[in-house]
């Protein structure tokens, strides 16, 4: 019998992304399946433009493409900052429509627009966001600077590790929350180890984990999150 968190995960794409920007997302994808031991049973459906590669396709029956669009719009629109995404209300608003509202599938979200999260004081620039168990956003605004071809290894490695942190929150990685938390509370849940789900994002950090990202409580918990019993 299958377990009830691997369930179908949807990337959803913001129009006019170039394709070559998603390939450290897509291998941080790949990363995280394979660490948490369901790369051959999740099924990850693309719900945008791009397809996925071979290796990530699981031949389920496609959906049809999500315009994420009006979400984005509520995200403009709630954002005290202007020229960012308030990106609990574009979480939200996925999150409560009929697809997702039954938790019966993830949903990654790749936007190109500047996100901030939901914090009354502080309207800092964020990478990612997450949901514990429903969906997350990353925005590759945050890595313009690094998207060229004289340093696109940086690029891919950050895309790469926002993508296993993000994927994580959403298998519940570092949260300790009690269910009913605010979005300030589990956005603050973080590993205090040599880990990509620590707070800390120096590029020189994340390039002495990439062979290990996770430390081994949050590799246990992973694996965890899909095998222990509901």
């Amino acid at each position: 019998m299958k377990h009830p968190n691997i369930k179908p995960l949807d990337i959803l794409w913001q129009d006019g992304i170039a394709s070559r920007a998603f390939a450290g997302i897509i291998t941080g994808l790949w990363d995280i399946l394979q660490l948490a031991g369901v790369a051959n049973q999740l099924p990850v459906v693309s719900r945008g433009m791009v397809p996925l590669p071979s290796f990530l396709d699981k031949k389920e029956v496609l959906k049809p493409r999500v315009d994420i669009e009006p979400f984005l719009e509520i995200a403009r629109q709630q954002s005290k900052r202007s020229g960012f995404l308030h990106a609990a209300a574009l979480l939200n608003a996925l999150r409560n429509t009929p697809d997702y509202k039954s938790q019966e599938r993830y949903a990654l979200l790749i936007v190109q627009e500047k996100i901030h999260w939901d914090n009354p004081d502080i309207y800092s620039e964020k990478a990612g966001c997450a949901f514990p168990g429903y969906n997350a956003v990353i925005s590759l605004a945050s890595y313009g600077r690094w998207f060229n071809p004289q340093d696109f290894g940086t690029f891919l490695l950050l895309t790469r590790m926002v993508t296993i942190h993000e994927l994580g929150h959403v298998f519940r990685l570092g949260i300790t929350q009690k269910s009913g938390a605010s979005h300030e509370e589990i956005e603050s849940g973080h590993c205090k180890n040599n880990c990509v789900m620590s707070l800390n994002t120096g590029i020189e950090f994340r390039e002495s984990i990439q062979d290990n990202p996770l430390c081994p409580s949050c590799l246990e918990n992973l694996r965890a999150y899909f095998t222990a019993t509901p």
